[in-house]
């Protein structure tokens, strides 16, 4: 399936998985700052399982924002304007574009990152980083969509 199937699919289960911890009471109307990384969640988690794939339209959409940003923090110290922030980003950058690109090369494309055990372990990231356990299992449900949709359903590793 193509990256706009995967987007559909995950985005069609996730809004599912929300109008139903809504009605569970785990989801309050009340609207939360917090709930700005909702977009976010419900863009990235269908396509993450394809980090793994040099052409997939994250590792894409990535790359292109990791070195505008790269590009920033250069001229930022090329022309002396808060030099430590612009090498700052100019590092976090390179780092940033080495370990996609070695995502891409330690990982075979449909290898670990398509495996149930992958959404878990991102499941548990967004909740140590939000600090919202509904975040983490919605990031879970996009993730997994993906599997769904490539019929790949109980893969461990």
């Amino acid at each position: 399936m193509n990256w706009k199937g995967h987007l559909w699919v995950g985005i069609l289960l996730q809004i599912g998985f929300i109008i139903l911890a809504f009605f569970l009471g785990l989801i309050t109307p009340e609207l939360n700052p917090a709930f700005l990384i909702l977009p976010l969640l419900l863009v990235v988690s269908p396509l993450l399982p394809d980090i793994d794939y040099f052409h997939s339209k994250l590792s894409s959409m990535i790359m292109f924002c990791v070195m505008i940003v790269g590009f920033i923090g250069l001229l930022m110290y090329w022309f002396d304007f808060q030099k430590t922030l612009g090498l700052d980003l100019l590092i976090k950058s390179f780092l940033s574009t080495s370990a996609l690109y070695w995502i891409g090369y330690i990982f075979k494309h449909r290898g670990f990152t398509h495996s149930i055990t992958f959404c878990f372990i991102y499941g548990f990231v967004i909740i140590y980083f939000t600090s919202n356990f509904v975040f983490g299992l919605l990031a879970f449900v996009g993730c997994y969509s993906h599997l769904l949709a490539d019929g790949i359903v109980f893969k461990l590793y």
